[in-house]
């Protein structure tokens, strides 16, 4: 290409006395000396590597943008889930049921009201402390076997 170039630069220097030297643009790829180019920046609508412009799908915006969605419909998926069984937890839970605080406290509910949720901690002296319900992480169940 640069060859091509280099030959009609030296030709156009050749061809003017007069006039200061001007460039002119060297053939494209495939097209012969005397042909012009088309409009379209260059190739014609016969062209058979012509892919028509694209795929919206073949960008790598598109395609990223596409990822995240996805990435992000799993994510409320599993929040979703996760809420659905904390509500299941929450509503299981009754008097003599033993649990585990999101603090590690283990021990008994005593009562359940509203919001609060009274468990008692030590059997020996009869400690009791009150819990908003929804720091209670477990139900922890008896196994008997």
């Amino acid at each position: 290409m640069l060859e091509t170039f280099l030959a009609t630069y030296t030709q156009t220097l050749a061809q003017s006395d007069d006039a200061a030297p001007t460039l002119t643009e060297a053939p494209a790829a495939g097209q012969q000396a005397g042909e012009t180019a088309p409009a379209d920046g260059g190739q014609g609508t016969n062209n058979p590597n012509d892919t028509g412009g694209g795929s919206i799908f073949g960008s790598p915006l598109m395609i990223m943008a596409l990822f995240l969605v996805v990435v992000w419909i799993f994510m409320l998926r599993s929040t979703g889930k996760d809420k659905k069984k904390k509500a299941e937890l929450l509503s299981s839970m009754k008097k003599g049921s033993k649990v585990q605080t999101i603090g590690g406290i283990l021990g008994t509910i005593v009562d359940i009201r509203d919001d609060v949720v009274v468990v008692k901690i030590d059997e020996n002296n009869n400690t009791r402390m009150r819990f908003n319900r929804s720091a209670i992480q477990t139900v922890i169940e008896d196994k008997k076997d």
